[in-house]
């Protein structure tokens, strides 16, 4: 077996911050939209949710997702 050596002699410690916050930041965007989505969803009658292909098993199984199952 081979021992490596990794270095963390440099390491931007403010690219690192601004890409985890980046990256947090964008997956609450993304749940807030998804929530709007799921409210508005959970809004359409019978007629509406037949035209776009959905049942309301469907939208009752979409809108009781947890907001992190994207």
């Amino acid at each position: 077996m081979s021992s490596q050596r990794i270095s963390f002699e440099y390491v931007d410690v403010q690219q690192l911050h601004t890409g985890l916050f980046g990256r947090l930041t964008a997956a609450i965007k993304r749940w807030r939209v998804q929530l709007a989505q799921r409210e508005m969803l959970a809004q359409f009658d019978t007629r509406m949710l037949q035209d776009i292909g959905i049942t309301p098993s469907d939208v009752w199984r979409e809108t009781h997702d947890h907001h992190w199952h994207v």
